[in-house]
């Protein structure tokens, strides 16, 4: 995915939210693009932080372990890329779990809100 913040548009978002969805076993709605913004460390490209939600722990837990680790998520990650038209990222940050505390604001509602959180990073250069 060697693009320019602006070359990262809507259409090309959505398809990088279904190639993780597709990745990931989940659906494209659970994919959220918390940020993109230049790379640093490229002469150009992006870097896209990226979550995955879900309702519960071990729904993370299934996520985590169906996209992998290390090569075997970069080279996942990067099929489903390709089959959704996109280029090859150049590298992922590995997964992290969490819970969305923006989601759990309310005390009483605790329990309803929660939701559990995979995150993680794709980095893209040309």
């Amino acid at each position: 995915m060697p693009y320019t913040a602006d070359q990262f548009n809507a259409d090309k978002q959505t398809k990088f939210k279904t190639a993780v969805a597709n990745a990931a076993g989940t659906t494209p709605e659970n994919v959220m693009i918390v940020s993109f913004e230049p790379a640093r460390r490229c002469n150009s490209g992006i870097v896209v932080k990226t979550k995955i939600l879900a309702t519960e722990a071990a729904a993370v837990t299934t996520l985590k372990s169906t996209l992998g680790s290390g090569a075997a998520l970069v080279n996942k990650l990067n099929a489903a890329l390709r089959a959704e038209g996109l280029d090859d990222s150049t590298g992922v940050t590995a997964p992290v779990t969490g819970i969305s505390s923006a989601e759990a604001r309310s005390t009483a509602l605790t329990a309803e809100l929660l939701v559990a959180v995979l995150s993680f990073t794709v980095v893209v250069c040309m």
